[in-house]
């Protein structure tokens, strides 16, 4: 960053930026927990001391406000719960923050969805037919979430894994035990960028059984440019984006500037189309490493603050 454009941010930390006031907003809006959860290894190893361990997992976990809704309406929401996972390293658990109340917070118009039965499979779709006695879809209900937000293992506040190989398929077997854990044996995932993988890996391994939809944004760094033989249509938009370098309305396609070397926005970083390795899944869907590169190369200033050594 240039001296001119850092100087003005050193000003502003050091004398305006209130340090105790931003720690009490994190703390009273966003409900924070560890728990222990044992990790899955990478690899089956023959050694005695390879035994699965135990990491401590921090997570934000906030549930419907069922104080904003009135009791006699309660059948009128959909409760869901919802896995945030964040990307990193120039993101962490706070993004959720920016999010978390409109997720959880239903109107006063709406029910106070008071039920997990979604989570735990009943099927209350069916129940209301009967109590109605109407047949065919009933009315779409609002929807609310209850949040789950937990610190990718490695960042924040959760520990490491001094396992090697421990990456995308792993930290999804911790979440999806951490939602289980949480009483939620069925949830939905959203995850952009390195939670994109996790996200994928979560529909690969545990779909559709508990994590039963995924919502994703900003997979692009996790794939190889499309290819003509196997996609020539994509390959053609591809082209035709990167040529112009993103920067034509009618030619971007889905694609941005820094996708094709132009600086990236402030807070996020792109490696080159060769240093990004394919997405597949391998035997036993093991998720390839994609975004391994991504967190072993911190290029941003941003990354550092959720970031933990080891």
């Amino acid at each position: 960053m240039h001296l001119a454009k850092a100087n003005p941010i050193d000003r502003h930390r050091l004398e305006q930026y209130d340090w105790r006031a931003q720690e009490s907003y994190y703390n009273s809006n966003l409900p924070q927990y560890r728990t222990t959860i044992k990790a899955p290894l990478a690899r089956e190893t023959e050694s005695a001391s390879s035994a699965e361990p135990a990491l401590r997992i921090h997570f934000v976990h906030k549930q419907c406000r069922l104080g904003d809704i009135t009791p006699p309406r309660t059948s009128n929401v959909k409760v869901i719960p919802l896995l945030f996972c964040h990307d990193c390293p120039a993101s962490s658990f706070l993004d959720v923050s920016a999010v978390i109340d409109a997720l959880t917070r239903a109107g006063p118009e709406d029910g106070d969805g008071g039920s997990a039965s979604w989570a735990n499979g009943a099927g209350e779709e069916e129940r209301r037919e009967k109590r109605t006695g109407t047949e065919g879809p009933a009315p779409a209900r609002p929807i609310v979430f209850h949040v789950v937000a937990p610190s990718v293992p490695g960042t924040g506040f959760s520990d490491a894994s001094a396992d090697e190989g421990f990456g995308v398929a792993q930290t999804a077997d911790v979440f999806d035990a951490l939602m289980k854990r949480l009483g939620y044996e069925r949830y939905v995932a959203f995850g952009a960028g390195w939670g994109f993988a996790v996200c994928r890996a979560l529909a690969l391994r545990h779909g559709p059984e508990s994590c039963v939809a995924i919502h994703t944004a900003n997979p692009a760094s996790f794939f190889p440019p499309p290819s003509l033989r196997t996609a020539p249509g994509a390959w053609l938009r591809y082209h035709a984006a990167r040529l112009t370098g993103a920067r034509v309305p009618a030619l971007t396609f889905g694609y941005l500037p820094e996708d094709f070397g132009a600086p990236a926005a402030p807070g996020r970083s792109r490696l080159p189309d060769e240093e990004v390795p394919p997405a597949g899944v391998d035997d036993g869907h093991e998720q390839r490493e994609g975004g391994v590169a991504c967190i072993s190369r911190p290029q941003t200033a941003a990354g550092c603050p959720g970031r933990r050594p080891g």
